[in-house]
């Protein structure tokens, strides 16, 4: 009797356990994909300043690595003069990065260096479909705790 009780307390610890670290992933993946909503609003409503603030540097962009914060700035500045908006967009995806995330960016040495180097196993990728395209974007925090945007991939007709 003593013997399934032990069982039955360490079943109900280790459930718990689980539920605990299920809960924290569905809370990162929501916190990302509140950012990616934030980042989407601010593109389509024109705020250079605010999207330079939660970009962090470097950045990959497709399979580029941009990394002055100047730089990054202008790509917004051109982004909204070109008046690029993300009509429609919904969320479809986001997962954690893996030791294989870098191939969506690309399957150079530098894209997958940048992965090592830049992102850590809090990373994650979140998929933006709109209109006939799809968006990649790399959200992760930085050395503050804050969510940033490490990258983005695309647009990608669908």
């Amino acid at each position: 009797r003593l013997c399934s009780e032990v069982i039955m307390k360490n079943a109900i610890l280790s459930l718990l356990f689980i539920m605990i670290v299920l809960a924290g992933c569905v809370t990162i993946q929501q916190q990302y994909t509140n950012t990616a909503e934030d980042i989407i609003g601010l593109i389509n409503d024109g705020k250079v300043e605010e999207l330079s603030v939660i970009t962090q540097t470097p950045f990959l962009l497709d399979a580029e690595i941009i990394i002055l914060s100047n730089d990054m700035e202008d790509f917004w500045k051109n982004i909204i003069e070109a008046g690029v908006k993300i009509e429609d967009p919904a969320i479809v995806e986001v997962y954690p990065v893996d030791e294989n995330t870098y191939k969506v960016f690309g399957k150079s040495f530098e894209v997958k260096t940048y992965f090592e180097r830049y992102i850590t196993e809090q990373g994650h990728i979140v998929v933006v479909e709109a209109d006939n395209f799809k968006l990649f974007f790399i959200m992760d925090r930085n050395e503050k705790g804050k969510n940033r945007i490490f990258g983005i991939k695309g647009p990608m007709a669908l």
